[in-house]
């Protein structure tokens, strides 16, 4: 690869007009996904900075000093409606059984067969985790205390899901244009009988690349940035994730496996989402490559990811365990479960870090596919 040619590919990519405009829009969604959740949300916005400027003056730890240090406040009511919302608040970890929760996991989902040994075994390893967070007192923070379940599933799920989505969209749309830009712009004779002949496509692998990389970080940094200027978190940020305020319906607690402040967790989050994208951006390379035409890559790329989602949710409602725990290894699932990374994960993981693991093992699979269509490219006929 040439650094002078992936310069040139990345010009040729961003001055087509359906590059900056895909990512404006994109932009634009996030802002307003963010904007109309924070106007509908004023209440809570408005608690939740309430709920900063206190910890910032009285501290995160929920408990009787706490409860005191509220009482010696100026009477208002966000003052009355957090000190209700604290009052007693005990550590729920301390004593929690991590293999009941997975035996009452198996029996609401009807798991059966060696798929239920393996989950119960993960949980009985989970305890460990459980143990550690109840020893540093996390579920003691107090965080955003009453709009906790308003506020961090917004941010961690709703919005981290449109961003990581968006990202590898981006991506696969940049892959394929770039694959077969030259058949769309009818000059693949000329360019594939110069010096550097179809080796070209690993130029434009790397313009792509960048371009999808660099999108996706700023896609990332607008939108928490926006976030951020809008709920006015403070010390909220370095609080933990797994506060007992935070509970998810049929999920309950925010458990992980290793202990996470806010701040930490989104960081994670968004770093996953990176490398996916760069999985999602392989993948759509290799099939424009394979596929020869970069909308019938699309079209494949498209009836994968749709048969692996279907294929999955039908697996479980057939009972077919197996095969439904498998179907989590597989990219598209892997991102179907953003906002619950590193947790416990329900019935949908087998151990510890599954989704590290799945993206190491993608980032190798992606890449050894697109050497592969390289090798097959460079070998067929050109029309």
């Amino acid at each position: 690869m040439s650094g002078a040619l992936i310069k040139w590919e990345l010009k040729k990519l961003w001055s087509l007009p359906m590059v900056p405009i895909f990512l404006a829009l994109c932009l634009g969604l996030d802002l307003f996904a963010a904007g109309i959740t924070w106007y509908e949300q004023r209440d809570a916005a408005e608690a939740a900075a309430y709920i900063a400027d206190v910890t910032g003056q009285v501290g995160r730890r929920m408990g009787p000093e706490l409860d005191a240090a509220l009482a010696a406040l100026p009477e208002r009511p966000l003052r009355d409606a957090l000190a209700a919302s604290v009052a007693g608040k005990k550590d729920v970890y301390e004593g929690y059984d991590a293999a009941w929760t997975g035996e009452d996991l198996i029996r609401s989902f009807g798991v059966t067969g060696p798929a239920a040994d393996l989950i119960r075994a993960k949980f009985e390893k989970f305890q460990a985790s459980v143990d550690a967070l109840a020893a540093l007192d996390v579920s003691l923070d107090m965080a955003a205390a009453y709009v906790t379940s308003e506020l961090y599933p917004h941010l961690l799920m709703t919005l981290c899901r449109l961003v990581t989505g968006e990202g590898l969209l981006f991506a696969m749309l940049l892959a394929l244009y770039a694959a077969g830009s030259e058949r769309v712009s009818r000059t693949e004779q000329t360019v594939y009988a110069t010096r550097r002949g179809r080796a070209v496509q690993k130029s434009k692998w790397a313009a792509s690349l960048l371009s999808a990389l660099g999108s996706y970080m700023l896609l990332c940094l607008v939108t928490v940035g926006v976030f951020a200027c809008l709920w006015r978190l403070g010390p909220i940020w370095g609080e933990s994730v797994s506060t007992q305020f935070y509970v998810l319906p049929f999920f309950g607690y925010f458990l992980t496996w290793r202990p996470f402040t806010l701040a930490g967790y989104l960081a994670a989050e968004l770093a996953l989402g990176l490398g996916l994208v760069v999985v999602f951006h392989s993948l759509a390379a290799a099939a424009g490559l394979l596929a020869g035409d970069m909308y019938r890559g699309f079209l494949a790329l498209f009836v994968l990811m749709a048969v692996s989602v279907a294929g999955t949710s039908m697996a479980g409602n057939a009972g077919l365990w197996g095969l439904y725990l498998a179907g989590f290894f597989l990219p598209t699932m892997l991102w179907m479960d953003v906002g619950t990374w590193f947790t416990h994960g329900q019935i949908d993981t087998l151990f510890r870090d599954q989704e590290l693991v799945v993206l190491g093992l993608w980032l190798v699979l992606a890449g050894l596919l697109f050497l592969a269509a390289c090798r097959r490219f460079a070998r067929k006929d050109v029309v």
